[in-house]
């Protein structure tokens, strides 16, 4: 072959062989994030009340379909009115699982959209923020009923904040290196702060989530006889089962303030916390008999208030392993700021664990943000600072 026609033949170097690696308009492909996403978790609320339906529930199959918009609503943060009763607990595991199709389907928007710098990301959020707070809206007008409504205002709201927080993550992380060149100017005492608050507020959460189930496995006879109580059957067990995996967040986060030391109320005029316990009745919900038995708890569950001062010790690991320093000062201060920060993380996410779940004295369901967290930053604070020393005088002795 001629070499002028071999050098003609190839494509110009960075011009995309396949015109599918084009960029598409960044607008279109991040609403169609949006809506993919919305769509999807609709369509799988609706899935699970149809089958609820199926199995015998009364009412008429477009009443399904509405309460299956409305779980997933309540999942966005929108609220819930039933009658005269107003649901605002969120089921938090059912946000988590919206944030991490939203977080997926941002990232794709980003790629295909060929994001390659801060503006460009910055759109992406603002668009996939707006039409996942449209989609929300819709959704309220929709699926409102005299029986059971979301308010279209608070559905808008909360599908700015779900889609901006969750989509708008995903347009970053999926951007292209010149947009991502802004965390990198964040200093590193900073990002090490960061680091280690993250990796403290998990430890932490995990932790309530191992109290929620040891808790449960011992007192798996209350579950059982809870569940059988409700006479749901096989696909009604399920749907329970479901149930539970969606607030078994909010559970941990309960633990969690348990953990803290002020504990949490369920219900009216109740207390659960490592003083002392005071509960009346209960709905009968099997992830419920996770709940203490009334009186003192056990002498061992003393020992449980120690550990956020580990998990601020963990925040100083962390933080210190990744920009270690050498100085006793700047050491003390990396490790006491990650603690801090993971400590007011911790305490503020508290507050998204209660919330109104229904009538009465079941209005009052939840932790005192206001209690959890300056014992969550005081605690956390203080391990993160004795971290912080150690992790100093661990890399002096050793180097």
């Amino acid at each position: 072959m001629d070499p002028m026609t071999d050098l003609l033949d190839r494509p110009a170097t960075g011009a995309p062989s396949d015109p599918s690696d084009l960029p598409r308009p960044l607008a279109l492909i991040t609403a169609l994030a949006a809506a993919w996403t919305a769509g999807t978790g609709l369509m799988l609320c609706i899935a699970a009340t149809v089958a609820g339906w199926f199995a015998g529930a009364s009412g008429s199959v477009m009443d399904a379909v509405r309460i299956g918009v409305d779980v997933w609503l309540l999942g966005q943060g929108g609220g819930l009115h039933a009658g005269g009763t107003y649901v605002g607990a969120i089921p938090l595991g059912l946000t988590a699982l919206s944030g991490l199709m939203l977080w997926r389907t941002g990232r794709w928007a980003a790629s295909r959209a060929g994001v390659s710098d801060p503006r460009g990301a910055a759109i992406g959020t603002a668009i996939i923020g707006a039409c996942y707070a449209v989609a929300t809206t819709l959704a309220s007008l929709v699926a409102a009923t005299e029986a059971l409504s979301v308010s279209p205002i608070r559905a808008f709201f909360a599908g700015v904040v779900v889609g901006s927080l969750f989509g708008g993550a995903g347009v970053w992380s999926g951007s292209s290196s010149r947009a991502r060149e802004v965390l990198a100017r964040v200093p590193e005492g900073v990002r090490a702060a960061v680091y280690g608050a993250v990796a403290s507020v998990l430890a932490v959460i995990a932790v309530g989530a191992i109290v929620v189930s040891v808790s449960l496995a011992l007192d798996f006879g209350a579950a059982a006889t809870a569940a059988e109580s409700l006479r749901a059957g096989v696909v009604g067990g399920v749907l329970l089962t479901l149930a539970a995996v969606l607030v078994l967040p909010n559970a941990s986060l309960l633990a969690v303030s348990f953990v803290l030391g002020p504990g949490f109320s369920f219900g009216t005029d109740t207390a659960v916390a490592p003083s002392g316990v005071e509960l009346g009745r209960v709905p009968a919900f099997p992830l419920l008999a996770a709940l203490p038995g009334e009186g003192a708890p056990p002498w061992w569950v003393a020992g449980l208030v120690g550990v956020p001062v580990l998990a601020g010790g963990l925040a100083a690991v962390v933080a210190l392993r990744r920009y270690p320093v050498y100085g006793w000062d700047r050491a003390a201060l990396a490790g006491g700021g990650a603690g801090l920060l993971g400590g007011v993380i911790t305490g503020a996410l508290t507050g998204l664990a209660g919330g109104s779940v229904g009538p009465g004295r079941m209005a009052d369901v939840g932790a005192d943000v206001w209690e959890c967290l300056p014992s969550a930053a005081a605690a956390m604070g203080l391990g993160g600072l004795v971290g912080g020393l150690l992790v100093c005088w661990w890399i002096r002795r050793t180097r």
